[in-house]
C-alpha cells in the first residue's frame, strides 16, 4: 500500500486539502471522503484502501482541520460550499460523477448541502449522522 498524496484546491481564498489514495488517471470514480468533527483526512487511512479495487478514494481534511487553512469564523455555508468545490474537483479528475462516504459531521455537511443545492454524485452513504 503505497502513501496517500495530498492534493490542494482553493475556494474562497483558503487552501483546501485531501489525500488522494489512488493514482490520478485512474479510470475508477473518486468517492470523496468526509470525516466527522474532531477528526482530519487521515482518519479514512485504515478505510480508503478497502475502496482501491473499484474507486479512487479521496479523504478530505474540512476548513480548520488537518492540512486545510484555518480562519477565524467558520460558517457552516462555506463547509458546503467547500464540498460541492471537491465534487467539481473529482468530477473534472476522473470525467465520472463522484461518490460520497460521510461520517458523522461530514454527514450532517454532505445532507445539508443536499438540502441547499444537491451536488451532482452517483452516490451518498452516510454513516452515524443524525438526520
Amino acid at each position: 500500500m503505497s502513501e496517500p498524496k495530498s492534493v490542494f484546491i482553493e475556494r474562497g481564498g483558503v487552501r483546501l486539502h485531501a489525500l488522494d489514495h489512488g493514482s490520478e488517471g485512474e479510470d475508477k470514480p473518486i468517492i470523496l471522503l468526509l470525516h466527522g468533527a474532531a477528526a482530519h483526512a487521515r482518519w479514512w487511512d485504515h478505510i480508503a484502501p478497502h475502496y482501491t479495487d473499484m474507486l479512487r478514494p479521496v479523504a478530505t481534511d474540512h476548513r480548520g482541520h488537518g492540512d486545510t487553512g484555518w480562519q477565524d469564523e467558520y460558517p457552516f455555508e462555506e463547509l458546503l460550499h467547500d464540498v460541492a468545490a471537491w465534487v467539481e474537483w473529482a468530477k473534472a479528475q476522473s470525467g465520472r460523477k463522484p461518490w460520497l462516504l460521510a461520517h458523522s459531521m461530514g454527514g450532517v455537511i454532505a445532507l445539508n448541502l443536499f438540502a441547499l443545492e444537491p451536488p451532482d454524485i452517483e452516490g451518498l452513504i452516510v454513516v452515524g449522522s443524525p438526520p
